[in-house]
């Protein structure tokens, strides 16, 4: 899954299906740590910041994928992202 899906997913959440929610932009990304061994990632994500009724700010991580039941240290974190999802009727397309 990349950035944009996942940030997608953690959009439709709040929003549900009856709008269109679409990327309007990428606000950063941050290469925490660079990788450096062959391991598997966790990608996380949750919505930050909510402006009106429509647009939304979602913070997305990506980091090694820590023991079940832990939570990854700040070492393991390797990139951090925001994306602004704006909803659209689909009809509209306001």
């Amino acid at each position: 899954m990349d950035l944009d899906a996942l940030a997608g997913v953690i959009a439709y959440k709040p929003t549900g299906d009856s709008v269109a929610t679409v990327t309007a932009a990428v606000d950063r990304i941050t290469i925490e740590n660079p990788l450096t061994e062959i391991c598997d990632l966790e990608l996380s994500g949750q919505v930050t910041y909510c402006t009106g009724r429509s647009s939304m700010e979602i913070s997305l991580q990506v980091a090694k994928a820590a023991p079940e039941g832990q939570k990854p240290k700040p070492e393991d974190v390797l990139i951090t992202c925001a994306f602004t999802m704006v909803s659209l009727d689909p009809v509209t397309k306001k």
